[in-house]
Parts: structure tokens; sequence; C-alpha cells
């Protein structure tokens, strides 16, 4: 089941159950019109918000040896899982986990039911292209989209919620956090960059639209180390988890 997250949907009454058909049809489901969940649309229930949520994960690993970075383990889960699960809490509409690399071992063994999996076919190419990948696959409803790294686990679940309140008060700004004065992962755009995302050739990756659009940028200060933790060798992930 693909989750869909009703605070994003101001209704007057909460129905208590949710009708999932597996036709593909428009259905009714208590007086609410809802579309088919195994097909990934959204339900319209007044003025909907949608952040789309994107997870890279489609690099090979290299630097961590045998192991891909998905699979690492921290706090009784993997990598892959703790990200989906703490941003499937937040107030994103959708979430999409983007592999490449490795990609089947890492369905296999991960458990990514509450996600929409999107294969990066060009992954060598760099993680741009994963980004990409994944807006090509939002929903057509998405008007920010917050993306954040598989190899960045420590992000705090308060952190994805404070960039999310920040930017719903300013949906045309690029939100990013920062940590003592440092910048750090994720990163929420808004859905007027996306084009620009997907077809400037954005050499720096997409934090290069942050000096081109100084003026569309907003700094969030955190408290949380994790958005600049970036485990990509072994000695990274024994240094900063260990027993986790």
């Amino acid at each position: 089941m693909h989750r869909i997250n009703a605070r994003n949907f101001p209704v007057q009454k909460v129905v208590a159950h949710i009708c999932i058909p597996v036709c593909g049809r428009m259905c009714e489901c208590s007086r609410q019109k809802t579309r088919c969940l195994l097909y990934h649309e959204w339900k319209t229930m007044g003025e909907a918000i949608v952040i789309s949520a994107l997870v890279l994960a489609a690099g090979e690993s290299k630097r961590m040896g045998s192991m891909h970075k998905a699979l690492l383990p921290v706090s009784g889960s993997t990598f892959l899982e703790k990200i989906v699960t703490e941003l499937s809490r937040t107030e994103c509409g959708e979430l999409i986990v983007v592999l490449g690399a490795e990609s089947e071992k890492i369905r296999e063994r991960t458990d990514l039911r509450m996600a929409r999996v999107v294969i990066n076919t060009e992954w060598e190419t760099g993680q741009l292209s994963s980004l990409r990948a994944g807006i090509r696959k939002c929903s057509p409803e998405s008007e920010g989209v917050l993306f954040t790294l598989v190899d960045h686990p420590l992000i705090k679940e308060s952190t994805y919620e404070s960039i999310i309140r920040l930017w719903k008060k300013n949906r045309h700004m690029i939100v990013i956090p920062t940590h003592i004065g440092r910048r750090g992962h994720p990163t929420l755009f808004p859905h007027a960059l996306y084009h620009r995302l997907l077809n400037d050739s954005l050499p720096d990756g997409a934090r290069g639209l942050f000096r081109e659009e100084k003026s569309l940028t907003l700094q969030i200060e955190v408290d949380d180390p994790g958005i600049l933790i970036d485990i990509d060798t072994m000695d990274d992930y024994k240094r900063y988890i260990g027993e986790r």
C-alpha cells in the first residue's frame, strides 16, 4: 500500500477508513472521490498542498566496499528504511525512492512499501540524474520537492518538519537547513524551479541554483549535526554510527 498523508488534505471530517479499489478507476469513498492508491494518484479533497519527498539512493557506494550504503544498519533498521520511515511521518504527500546500482538487492532486503520506487538507469552519470528521474515521477499536484540522500541517515525527523513548515509559508522559495552556519541536507525546491532542475546543465548539481537564485533562498538554522554528516566510508560509519 502506498501511503497518503491525510494531514495534507484539509477536510471537515476525517473518515474512519480508506477504501482502496484495485481497478484504477474513480470510486466513491465516504462521499469523497479518491483514486486507486495502487496507481499512485492522489486524493482530491479540497485545497491540497503536495510536497514530494525524494530519497536518492542510486549510487554505487564504491568507497563503502562490498556493502551498499542503503543497506547499512542503523537503529535496528537500514539507512534507507530509517529515512523512508521518518519522512513518512512528515507532511509530505508522496514519497519516492530513486534506486540504480544494486537496485534488485536493495528492494529484496528493504521494506519500501511506504514509497514508490523509481529506477534511474543513468545512475552512473551522477546524482543530478537521480534527482531528475525522481522529479519526472512526481505527482502532477506536486508543489515542492524535498530531496535527501541515503548517506545522510542521521537527519532528525524534526529537521524535515521544520523545513516543510518554513516552506509552506514561503512556497516560492528554496529552503536549506544550516547547522552552526554550515549548509547541509535536505533541500526543498518549489515547483517553479522544476523546469530548471530538469533542463539546465547545472555542472555543480542542484546546489548550483543556490548561487544563481540567492534572492529565492531561505536558510533555517537547526540543532541537528546530522544534516552535515555524510557516511561515505566504513571509517565514517564507525565514527558516527558505531553501535547505534
